[in-house]
């Protein structure tokens, strides 16, 4: 079940819990409410996000000294008892990485800058991507093979186009699990892959494979997602 602030979207889980600090040094602590309203449809991402800083005095009630409103939020990074927040939001539509601090007088914008979308990210988090059911598309069929990177370069390769360029990059690699990155930048569409690679004997064979995707204006978002362009 998903609670009334992750909005079903992994994504947004790390926002949902009250956190609480003394910010004016009276031994009291103070709270820090995070609001947010959801999206009418659960496959929508995303949620519009405020939050409320609350003080805690000696003999007196509580008192709401802010609410910040933070627009549409798509990924929070940190979000501690420490204060700060760190995520992407597109108020007007270009997403950005903006970052906050927690203070007595509410929540303080400490920086904002546009995502650079020419760097390509191989994030480690699997929710972060979209992921295929192997048993059902082509890379299931690919079987167990020397070399990943070439197995790689040959599933996805097929998918370029002349305006395009790619990068492969090997993650990480161990006895027990190899990791291929692969990034494709091209007029339409942009796409990241996440490949894992077990042992099958003295060969590999791909155990999980994720994509992640940069839209074309007016099919999606533009910084790297795990929804499908539409």
């Amino acid at each position: 079940m998903c609670s009334p602030l992750t909005s079903c979207n992994p994504s947004l889980k790390s926002i949902e819990n009250i956190h609480y600090q003394d910010l004016n040094g009276d031994d009291f602590l103070d709270v820090l409410v995070p609001l947010m309203v959801l999206p009418q449809n659960e496959d929508e991402t995303g949620g519009y996000f405020a939050l409320a800083t609350v003080l805690n005095q000696p003999g007196q009630l509580p008192v709401h000294v802010d609410t910040t409103f933070l627009g549409m939020i798509y990924l929070v990074v940190h979000y501690d008892d420490w204060g700060v927040a760190l995520g992407f939001a597109t108020p007007w539509g270009d997403e950005e990485r903006v970052t906050y601090s927690w203070a007595a007088s509410g929540v303080i914008e400490v920086s904002r800058a546009l995502i650079n979308l020419d760097e390509i990210p191989f994030p480690s988090d699997r929710q972060q991507y979209f992921e295929y059911n192997l048993e059902n598309s082509r890379f299931g069929d690919a079987g167990a093979v020397d070399n990943p990177l070439v197995l790689t370069q040959s599933l996805l390769e097929s998918d370029s186009t002349q305006n395009h360029y790619s990068n492969f990059d090997v993650l990480s690699a161990d006895n027990d699990r190899m990791v291929i990155g692969y990034g494709q930048k091209r007029l339409g569409d942009d796409s990241v892959y996440r490949l894992e690679f077990v042992p099958d004997g003295q060969q590999w064979r791909i155990d999980w494979i994720g994509q992640q995707f940069s839209c074309q204006p007016g099919r999606g978002r533009q910084a790297w997602h795990s929804n499908l362009c539409s």
